[in-house]
């Protein structure tokens, strides 16, 4: 390991940047430790492979107190994880390694969480408003439809959740007081767009605004 630099995020927190491309933090009490001085050096600076190897054992051991800290408040994606040690000052190796470590050890899973999400929200959010979610919590395309292909077999199948999934829009549709009217274009047009913003795809906005005047949707 190369250092760079070595630049004051705090009083208490230093990061160091290293000719090996990483960066992270480490405290007033580390750079003594490690023989580290709170000044950018004027020329790099070769740490010694045995202090090296202290101090990736160092943020080895506080990234995986970090992992367990978050985790047992609540789930995360690898992705979400990823970046919750990235904003903590982990490298990324250290980070790819406590990451895999959770992952082996079943911490987290991604395919689990989307399950989750999907069997916790199908009854309170449009199937297409999931998928949304998961996405922005980094949860990749193929695992998000394997998650919802296994809750949908659960559930009775595709035509059991599609028909849920209208069954939702049409309630949502009277709880604002909508009632269908062939006449009302304008009308129809704000229902749709309510729909939209809650999500939910242009077939079922389409067949929900048209079922809403039904007094056995409702």
């Amino acid at each position: 390991m190369t250092i760079l630099s070595v630049t004051p995020k705090s009083k208490t927190r230093y990061e160091i940047r290293t000719a090996e491309g990483e960066s992270f933090m480490l405290g007033t009490r580390d750079l003594v430790d490690f023989g580290i001085s709170k000044e950018s050096p004027e020329e790099p600076v070769t740490v010694p492979e045995a202090v090296e190897t202290e101090i990736r054992n160092m943020l080895r051991s506080r990234a995986l107190m970090k992992c367990g800290d978050l985790l047992k408040s609540q789930d995360y994606t690898e992705a979400r994880l990823r970046e919750k040690l990235k904003d903590a000052g982990f490298p990324a190796s250290i980070i790819a390694l406590c990451v895999g470590e959770m992952k082996k050890a079943h911490y987290i899973d991604d395919f689990r969480y989307a399950e989750s999400m999907f069997r916790t929200h199908l009854a309170d959010r449009s199937v297409l408003k999931i998928r949304t979610d998961l996405s922005a919590r980094g949860v990749r395309k193929e695992t998000i439809d394997a998650a919802f292909e296994a809750v949908q077999e659960a559930a009775g199948g595709e035509e059991a959740v599609a028909e849920a999934e209208l069954q939702k829009a049409v309630m949502f549709l009277s709880k604002k007081g909508y009632r269908y009217d062939p006449e009302d274009y304008a009308g129809q047009q704000k229902a749709s767009a309510a729909l939209y913003r809650k999500g939910f795809s242009q077939d079922v906005i389409r067949e929900a605004v048209r079922r809403s005047g039904d007094a056995d949707m409702v």
